[in-house]
């Protein structure tokens, strides 16, 4: 699965940093990203991860 990129849809700023944080123990590349909803007034709020990419 090296280099799959997996994306979650979080609303709630707490909950992503917690899944960011349990991903990141576990070993994984985490990204917080955010992209405009069609209103274009609002955000959708998303943690991308992926396995990181070692030398062991």
């Amino acid at each position: 699965m090296s280099g799959m990129k997996n994306k979650v849809k979080i609303g709630a700023a707490d909950d992503r940093l917690a899944l960011a944080s349990i991903l990141l123990k576990n070993g994984y590349a985490v990204q917080i990203t955010k992209s405009e909803r069609d209103s274009k007034k609002s955000y959708d709020y998303y943690v991308e991860y992926e396995e990181a990419k070692n030398g062991s």
